[in-house]
């Protein structure tokens, strides 16, 4: 064989090197047969095109021209390299461009390049400030429009956004605060259980009972609870609870009351009870128990005397600066130490919240808004009910509900019990006590 001709693969007849086709036995030589030696001829007669534009620098055209050779005709080495050249000088422009520009043209620039390297630093680094910026913006935005709306009482509004911003996958402070704020989520949570019932202690502290006959202290730093004491009070649970001018009194199934120190946890005085107490209250500067047999008891010195009592069998108990309130099985509300008879409901007495709001045992719950009573029906009966500065809070199994509140809810699962101080609420459930601000509607 000549260095000119070589064997064909096929039938081993001499054929010209670089031949596309095979003389004698008609075998194409080139991968792709004929559709590629069609498409080399069709790229030949681009190729002066294709190079004009790349020399004036024409790098749009210039890519758009390579692209389309190397997609119809990718055996050809110098259309790759005529891209590569393109590429790269559209890159060089527009980094030049991009980096002088400011806002959206250097937007642009940046894209364009990505588009071509990914991994360009300018660009790709330029991008990422761009979308931090842009985030910044629309988070600045969001968390003004939900502040503003705070401001003017529109928790829709707030909860709306404060929404969209977790939506966004941000994780601000400002979004826990307005959810915390307009009552979708505690300030905090801790897991005790078994609580029955909750009292608040001085300006920072609570105490708690559980059914255990276990006593615990805890104290609040703004949202934040931590225990900070316990004793054994009772045999049996503690079923009701009250703070005096000597201190916390507790009340158990083991028919004792307790004297305690509420700062320490330390007990200082222990009180047999002959009958069954069923709640105590601290009222005009005493002491004071209800009795389930309906009796009024109240503490002198060492000793109890009987001061009242109620025909229909007691219920509960609510301390005033006057004395007390009693509510009983026939439904009437009494003051004591006067024995004053303030209203009869037409169902048993079950629970006192104030002197103007008490729950009855088929589930309405009534309030003396300075013309009368009036009964609003709950979900079932509000075994915890409490009122002040204006507004009500009830609970059961329906949960925790403001009252008047377009039956707002707060958090979900029955609550056991709660305790009130000033904006915050103290919720005993199955799963833990929550911590709630409820300075929406004390502010409102």
């Amino acid at each position: 064989m000549t260095k000119e001709r070589t064997p064909c693969p096929y039938c081993q007849e001499p054929i010209l090197r670089g031949a596309n086709l095979c003389p004698h036995c008609q075998s194409w030589l080139i991968e792709g047969g004929k559709a590629s030696v069609d498409a080399l001829n069709w790229a030949e007669g681009k190729k002066d095109e294709a190079f004009r534009t790349l020399k004036s620098e024409d790098w749009d055209e210039a890519i758009a021209l390579f692209s389309r050779i190397v997609t119809k005709a990718p055996l050809v080495p110098w259309a790759k390299e005529g891209l590569e050249k393109a590429e790269a000088g559209t890159i060089k422009e527009k980094e030049s461009l991009g980096k002088e520009a400011l806002g959206d043209t250097a937007e642009e620039c940046a894209r364009s390049i990505v588009a071509i390297r990914p991994e360009h630093k300018w660009a790709k680094r330029f991008l990422e400030e761009r979308a931090q910026e842009r985030r910044a913006q629309a988070e600045n935005r969001v968390e003004s429009e939900a502040r503003k709306a705070q401001k003017r009482g529109d928790w829709d509004t707030v909860l709306q956004k404060a929404r969209e911003a977790l939506g966004m996958g941000m994780n601000a402070p400002w979004i826990v605060e307005m959810r915390v704020l307009a009552g979708e989520r505690p300030l905090s949570s801790i897991p005790v259980e078994n609580v029955i019932v909750v009292l608040a202690t001085g300006d920072h502290g609570w105490a708690l009972g559980l059914s255990s006959g276990e006593l615990i202290l805890l104290s609040q730093d703004k949202g934040h609870l931590s225990e900070i004491a316990r004793a054994r009070a009772h045999k049996g649970g503690i079923i009701a609870m009250c703070h005096g001018d000597d201190g916390l009194l507790s009340l158990g199934l083991d028919e004792k009351v307790v004297l305690w120190d509420s700062t320490i946890c330390v007990e200082k005085e222990v009180f047999e009870i002959e009958g069954i107490p069923i709640s105590i209250a601290w009222g005009d500067g005493s002491c004071w128990l209800g009795m389930l047999d309906g009796r009024l008891l109240r503490r002198k010195g060492s000793g109890w005397e009987e001061v009242g009592e109620c025909e229909g069998g007691l219920n509960h108990l609510f301390g005033q600066e006057s004395g007390v309130l009693a509510v009983d099985d026939g439904g009437q509300l009494v003051s004591f130490p006067e024995k004053k008879v303030l209203h009869q409901f037409p169902q048993s007495g079950i629970r006192i919240g104030s002197k103007k709001m008490v729950s009855t045992i088929d589930g309405t719950l009534w309030e003396d808004e300075g013309q009368g009573w009036k009964g609003f029906s709950l979900p079932s009966v509000a075994l915890e009910v409490a009122e002040g500065s204006g507004l009500g809070v009830v609970a059961g199994a329906f949960g925790v509900q403001i009252v008047g509140a377009d039956a707002f809810r707060l958090g979900t699962g029955s609550a056991t019990a709660f305790g009130m101080r000033g904006s915050h609420l103290l919720v005993a459930r199955t799963t833990g006590l929550e911590l709630w601000d409820i300075s929406r509607w004390k502010d409102s």
